[in-house]
């Protein structure tokens, strides 16, 4: 399969979660004998497709809020042995 070259992202990642899909059809099939239809296939692929690609646009635009808020920088922090770094901190990303 040569999509992800000779398409752009939307069609690969489409073509992708579609072979995902099948392939958790083909698991279904194989240990729990149940097999769903190239019809109910293709809608849950369209549907994951859309969720997947709302969470996108939400999650990308709270990144770049962050991105635009905040000058993140790592700081090597020296563990004294007490618990409060662990229980205190938070960590960024």
């Amino acid at each position: 399969m040569n999509i992800c070259s000779t398409e752009g992202q939307c069609v690969a990642g489409c073509v992708a979660l579609t072979d995902w899909v099948i392939w958790n059809n083909r698991n279904n099939s194989v240990w729990n004998d149940n097999k769903e239809t190239g019809h109910q296939l293709g809608m849950k692929s369209s549907h994951l497709w859309k969720d997947w690609k709302a969470a996108q646009r939400v999650c990308g635009a709270w990144l770049m809020i962050e991105q635009e808020s905040h000058d993140v920088q790592w700081q090597n922090r020296v563990w004294d042995g007490s618990s409060s770094m662990l229980m205190g901190d938070s960590i960024m990303f």
